[in-house]
């Protein structure tokens, strides 16, 4: 795969802003694996890279025409990059609190056919004992 030149990125992004849809192709097929690259090295998780980098994408075509890139586009994408996997991470880390707050403060067994028994046995022996006491 070749690398683009700064005027190449240029033109790229020119031809972008003006919506050619080849254009936004060829970015995504230029700069897909380098950025899955860059998010796999610090998630090690395969799915939640390809989500992390799948992300970025729709959103760079969809601010095609706000985005103000004063360096290279491989830059911008890798920053980008960056701030997705941070975020990712981020939401990794409250998911492991949560679990870790639920499992200290919570009882999640689950005693409902246990106390289902103890109901249906309670239920039985009230009707024997009713069922004497009214008898007598």
């Amino acid at each position: 795969m070749k690398f683009l030149t700064a005027s190449g990125e240029k033109d790229l992004l020119r031809r972008l802003r003006a919506d050619d849809e080849n254009a936004f192709a060829e970015i995504y097929n230029q700069y897909w694996d380098k950025l899955f690259f860059v998010a796999a090295h610090k998630l090690k998780d395969l799915a939640e890279v390809e989500e992390v980098v799948q992300d970025i994408f729709p959103e760079f075509g969809k601010r095609r025409n706000e985005i103000q890139i004063t360096s290279c586009l491989s830059t911008y994408l890798a920053v980008c990059a960056k701030y997705k996997v941070i975020n990712a991470l981020a939401k990794r880390n409250h998911r492991f609190r949560y679990r870790q707050h639920l499992t200290k403060h919570s009882t999640l067994a689950d005693h409902s056919t246990e106390n289902f028994l103890r109901f249906e046995e309670l239920k039985h022996q009230l009707s024997k004992e009713t069922a004497r006491f009214s008898k007598e």
